[in-house]
């Protein structure tokens, strides 16, 4: 019996359930580029989008990690930060995820 109310419970919460957000194409193709061990700094750059480069920049920019100059371009921020931040970045930024309205935006599948 409980675990037939737990099943109708579960299908009740399923049913409520109007959609998942979808991976942007921006945090999809870093993350792949990022697996790759051919992957280049320039390939990196040319699949994020403006909002995700504004963060990679405030990062670079962030005295964590800023050197005696500013970091004013994508790929220099890039090669600083590394790949792993740079896709940690991408994967859980939550200016990259338009969570109200995910099919809006032209950077989501």
């Amino acid at each position: 019996m409980l675990v037939k109310e737990r099943n109708e419970k579960t299908k009740r919460i399923i049913d409520k359930i109007e959609g998942l957000p979808v991976l942007p194409l921006t945090v999809k193709e870093v993350i792949s580029l990022t697996a790759k061990a051919d992957c280049s700094v320039d390939q990196i750059a040319e699949a994020i989008d403006p909002s995700l480069a504004i963060k990679i920049l405030q990062v670079a920019n962030s005295p964590y990690y800023r050197r005696y100059t500013k970091v004013k371009n994508l790929e220099h921020a890039i090669s600083l930060l590394g790949f792993n931040i740079v896709r940690d970045l991408a994967a859980f930024s939550p200016d990259c995820w338009n969570l109200k309205n995910p099919r809006k935006s032209k950077w989501f599948s």
